[in-house]
């Protein structure tokens, strides 16, 4: 934006919370300071003591009046205001954040829809209603932004084919110290929510195989979730106690240092993905990947990759899959080796601030066209 008084009023969730939404508001912030821009961070969604319909109601209700405010103050302030509302294609969000773009179009102004997590995934995807509706409130946005031309093109609709594709981002820091050709044996991490669809058990059975054919892996299990009471005990059934360690949630602050002393990271997905911050990170530290190709985001991402090395290695969502890929990594360290300078050009090229800034200074500028 051209002037110092640029202000932007941005829905996002509390502070605190994890979620890509939540850490994609701390970029948004970031990249605010770098720019002439004030971000005006709008914390929306009920809070942990509002249980009930009800309470959620009137939380909701709460939420547009302030938003509306703070959009008649930003208009006071400043010549140049733009509303900006994070949003996910699921019900809920898109009929809640419906109604801050139509607050914004009544008050007259600019609004940029940015679309995060996408539950349409193409025609047939048995959801008409629901790519509907998302169209309807697109269509009166002034400017949409999506993760991946692929979610452009499971909602279609003008104006979602219209939208711009930005990355998301992450910091990049000095590359961390890792034995050249990674470790012995070799170590292997997930991080990531212990339920099903993320395939946390998929590990397990791939761990099972690597064993009995004498592999030496280690790998280290990070997250929480319901399934968290049954992974010990199918640890022990499968006989992996000497091989497979249970860690649990990992602070933000220490996913870096997690990522940088182990040599892969899987992440056998059976649901489509949005563009997973732990892929980033992982690049980031210099790590490859071993991952499903789970929605069009993720199929987007390892596409992109193989310009740089191609450090997303797709997988098969199956433990003879992984278990199968991973052994020709622990068996050809050289070739990991490259993997690992491919994974930071990556991060470099594709998902660092200094690649995405840019493009969010011309987002935000709604004088010109992106």
């Amino acid at each position: 934006m051209a002037a110092s008084s640029s202000i932007v009023v941005s829905t996002g969730p509390a502070r605190g919370l994890v979620g890509g939404v939540a850490r994609h508001m701390l970029l948004l912030e970031d990249i605010a300071r770098q720019l002439p821009v004030r971000l005006d961070y709008f914390e929306i969604g009920r809070r942990p003591e509002e249980t009930g319909a009800w309470a959620q109601l009137r939380r909701l209700v709460a939420d547009y009046r302030e938003f509306a405010r703070r959009l008649r103050q930003a208009r006071r302030e400043s010549s140049q205001v733009v509303a900006h509302v994070n949003s996910s294609v699921r019900p809920v969000c898109v009929v809640r954040d419906g109604g801050f773009v139509l607050i914004a179009r009544a008050l007259k102004v600019p609004v940029i829809y940015q679309v995060h997590g996408c539950m349409l995934h193409g025609p047939d995807d048995g959801r008409p209603w629901l790519r509907r509706i998302t169209r309807w409130v697109l269509a009166r946005a002034d400017r949409v932004v999506v993760l991946s031309p692929a979610q452009s093109v499971a909602i279609g609709g003008r104006a979602a084919m219209n939208a711009v594709a930005v990355n998301n981002a992450v910091f990049m820091e000095p590359p961390p110290e890792r034995p050249e050709g990674g470790h012995t044996p070799f170590r292997v991490l997930y991080l990531a929510r212990f339920v099903p669809e993320k395939g946390v058990m998929q590990c397990l059975d791939a761990m099972k195989l690597l064993k009995e054919r004498g592999v030496p892996v280690r790998l280290q299990l990070c997250g929480a979730g319901p399934l968290e009471a049954e992974l010990p005990g199918r640890i022990a059934e499968l006989g992996l106690q000497d091989c497979v360690e249970l860690v649990g949630r990992v602070p933000a602050d220490q996913t870096r240092a997690r990522l940088a002393s182990n040599d892969l990271l899987w992440l056998p997905s059976q649901h489509p993905e949005g563009q997973p911050y732990v892929l980033m990170e992982a690049l980031e530290a210099g790590m490859p990947a071993m991952i499903s190709r789970a929605g069009e985001v993720v199929g987007d991402m390892i596409d992109s990759a193989m310009q740089y090395g191609g450090p997303l290695i797709e997988a098969r969502p199956t433990g003879e899959s992984f278990a199968e890929l991973t052994e020709v990594l622990v068996n050809d360290r050289a070739h990991f080796q490259a993997l690992c300078r491919a994974a930071r050009r990556t991060a470099e090229a594709t998902y660092s601030m200094q690649a995405v800034l840019p493009r969010w200074q011309q987002v935000w500028n709604m004088t010109k066209a992106v």
